[in-house]
């Protein structure tokens, strides 16, 4: 006899993001048993996409279920509820880093505390091995604050390993060529398009100054004597916000943002440091500090979300939950309302069902800046995940970037900037004093008087697409030939989708969709 669906009450609404809307549930089962757990509710998508949300769902979960930490986020399942496919997750109840610094200050030692939590969990993982005794070779790429969430009893969950790399045979995403995470939270090596737990650390290092700063930092550069001004600016800010008090945090801070990887502490040694930091420092303690602070981001996040015409609803869940394949045992997949004991081990482990990179493979964007909001987007916070195109065929090395304007202090700074495709270039030389300038001739411009015009065009509502170069700054119609930068605006998100040279007399059509905020060049 097969068991009773299970049935879900919806709660409230606590979060939303352009794949779905995260709700507080109560699970309703047998004998008056209810669980409270969260449940995102995706938007509606081609039956033909959920081989690809299955198959990124099977990765994370095979690489989640070999780690094992108390600050990693739990995932009981892809269900379907009611004829909409959703996530179940462990519920928790706080709010993410981002949203804690926008309603106020953290406690230096609150700060420290939370950051020694995050090394802990990343220590674990980096040090994880397959079950053939083998490096597991696992790499978080996006931690940053908005990844990072404190609960009101002054816990600490890591979230988002859905774009982390790891060495497992049956992986199915395929994530190679690609430059993954956040630009602000990036190490100068990654921008290189080299991927190690060196990198994890670094971003780490960012999301401290972040927190005991409450300022804003900007992405670094891979040229050795533009990324000294990065670390210039954090201590700066320590400086500024903390005194004489943040002069241990000084010196960590500069070892964590070291430009050669090798020079940062393993996450084991940043765990040590930061937990002595902390002690140094003295009260509050987070699990002191959270239940007001942490409380406060809480209802200020939530008051900004509308009304829900499904709270109060109960959602049943249908035969059609997705079953997860295990590859190496060969055990079958199929459809049924509670997955088999075989598969319970890995699905226990949990993890965050992220399913943007899949959505891509589905549409074929290849060379597409991909902004959606993944895993938890609304719930977790606003900063988005940059997905780069394809390693392309090698080509002259880009002219270095500009040395970044100094950035403004406001009162309420966003950590977390808007993400931007990079293309993962060839790896980074040996570290030099400096970077050399680029040797190779810019990609000669089309043979066309200055005057001759070609038309640029737009596929794709909600989106405002722009141009700029140094013809001036243009949207879409008949635009000077020359080579531009283009970006294109969802609402309050602006992403670069990257460069387009307009040729003479021709229609160059870009491609948006807006539900997705992802574009694609012609």
């Amino acid at each position: 006899m097969s068991s009773p669906s299970r049935r879900y009450r919806i709660v409230a609404p606590v979060g939303k993001g352009a794949f779905g809307t995260v709700y507080h549930a109560q699970m309703v089962g047998e004998g008056g048993f209810t669980k409270d757990v969260a449940i995102k509710l995706m938007n509606d998508a081609p039956d033909e996409d959920l081989d690809a949300m299955a198959g990124r769902h099977r990765d994370e979960a095979r690489l989640l279920g070999l780690i094992r930490h108390r600050a990693i986020l739990q995932v009981d399942g892809l269900v379907r509820l009611n004829g909409t496919w959703a996530v179940v997750m462990e519920y928790i109840d706080g709010a993410n880093v981002h949203e804690v610094l926008k309603a106020g200050p953290v406690p230096l030692s609150c700060a420290l505390e939370m950051a020694t939590e995050v090394a802990s969990a990343l220590h674990v993982a980096h040090t994880a091995k397959r079950p053939n005794g083998e490096p597991l070779g696992l790499v978080h790429r996006d931690i940053k604050p908005s990844n990072i969430q404190l609960t009101t009893a002054g816990e600490v969950k890591v979230l988002d390993f859905g774009i982390a790399r790891a060495n497992f045979d049956t992986r199915e995403s395929e994530t190679v060529g690609m430059i993954l995470g956040t630009l602000t939270y990036m190490s100068p090596e990654r921008l290189d398009g080299i991927d190690g737990p060196e990198g994890d650390i670094y971003a780490l290092g960012v999301v401290l100054v972040e927190t005991a700063t409450r300022r804003r930092m900007k992405k670094t550069s891979s040229s050795r004597d533009r990324h000294a001004e990065t670390v210039r600016l954090a201590e700066g800010y320590i400086d500024e916000v903390l005194g004489e008090t943040g002069q241990e945090l000084r010196g960590l801070v500069r070892r964590l943002l070291a430009y050669d990887q090798e020079d940062r502490p393993s996450a084991s040694e940043t765990e040590r440091l930061l937990w002595r930091l902390r002690d140094e420092t003295g009260p509050p303690r987070l699990s002191e500090w959270a239940p007001v602070g942490v409380k406060k981001a809480q209802e200020l996040a939530r008051t900004k979300l509308p009304g829900d015409e499904i709270t109060g609803d109960v959602l049943t869940e249908q035969s059609q939950t997705m079953m997860l394949r295990d590859e190496d045992s060969g055990a079958p997949s199929g459809s049924t309302a509670v997955p088999p004991p075989s598969l319970a081990p890995w699905l226990a482990a949990g993890g965050l069902l992220l399913i943007l990179l899949g959505l891509l493979g589905i549409l074929g964007l290849a060379g597409v800046v991909g902004v959606g909001a993944m895993g938890l987007d609304g719930w977790l916070g606003t900063d988005e995940v940059a997905v780069a195109a394809p390693e392309p065929q090698p080509e002259p090395e880009p002219e270095p970037e500009p040395v970044p304007e100094p950035p403004e202090a406001p009162a309420e700074p966003e950590p977390g900037p808007p993400p931007v495709e990079a293309p993962a270039p060839a790896p980074r030389p040996a570290p030099a004093p400096a970077r050399p300038a680029p040797t190779a001739a810019p990609e000669p411009m089309p043979d066309a008087p200055s005057t001759t015009q070609g038309t640029v065009a737009v596929d794709g509502a909600g989106v405002v697409v722009k141009l700029a170069g140094d013809n001036g700054t243009f949207g879409p119609g008949r635009v000077p030939v020359g080579r531009y930068q283009v970006s294109a605006q969802f609402g309050d998100t602006e992403v670069d989708v990257g460069t387009l040279i307009v040729l003479a007399n021709r229609t160059h059509t870009i491609r948006c969709v807006g539900a997705m905020r992802l574009c694609r060049l012609p």
